[in-house]
């Protein structure tokens, strides 16, 4: 999706601010309020996964030595 399809999508779960958000961080926001987060979830919310596309998460896990 592109970031303006990203903002509608945040308004229609009251998400507020997004206009000032990179794409990911409206990923992660959008993703946070599907899921229960902060935000109220719609009833016509896209799956998470084509929010956007996949990408590698860089989290201190996946830096740590298995």
């Amino acid at each position: 999706m592109v970031l303006a399809e990203l903002q509608q999508l945040a308004a229609g779960l009251g998400l507020k601010g997004t206009g000032r958000m990179r794409k990911g961080e409206l990923v992660e926001a959008i993703k946070a309020a599907q899921s229960g987060g902060s935000a109220p979830a719609a009833a016509d919310t896209l799956p998470v996964e084509s929010a956007a596309p996949a990408a590698p998460a860089a989290t201190d896990e996946a830096a740590a030595p298995a």
